[in-house]
């Protein structure tokens, strides 16, 4: 398998998510990145925008598991993958697929990108 420095990072960063630690998280994006959930508008612009976005799925929950199914980075050092989102929201697990696209510039997300079902999303919630 051959990894890059930009696949090492988001693959940080998936672990980063699974420790409920806001801090670490953010250290992970440019001052200036943009975080968008593809099918629940608007995007979120800045660090302060995406820290409370986070700040308020981690709040929901009690457990958060990203498992990575494939993870593939282009020529131009944008990295994809394939997960499954786990979050324990009170006694139950939401589990949601999704596909991340990220852009990375310095060793810093300056765009994360999720794209997922919303409808499939609703209707565990």
């Amino acid at each position: 398998m051959n990894v890059t420095k930009n696949s090492e990072v988001i693959t940080a960063f998936v672990k980063a998510s699974m420790s409920n630690d806001i801090d670490e998280l953010m250290s992970f994006f440019a001052p200036d990145a943009v975080y968008t959930n593809v099918p629940i508008p608007p995007p979120h612009v800045g660090i302060d925008a995406i820290r409370e976005t986070l700040s308020s799925y981690y709040s929901g929950s009690s457990q958060v598991e990203l498992r990575i199914h494939n993870q593939a980075e282009s020529e131009s050092g944008v990295v994809m993958n394939e997960r499954l989102d786990r979050i324990l929201a009170g006694d139950k697990w939401i589990e949601l697929p999704v596909v991340g696209v990220f852009e990375i510039s310095d060793g810093k997300i300056i765009r994360w990108s999720d794209y997922f079902d919303v409808g499939q999303l609703s209707a565990q919630m």
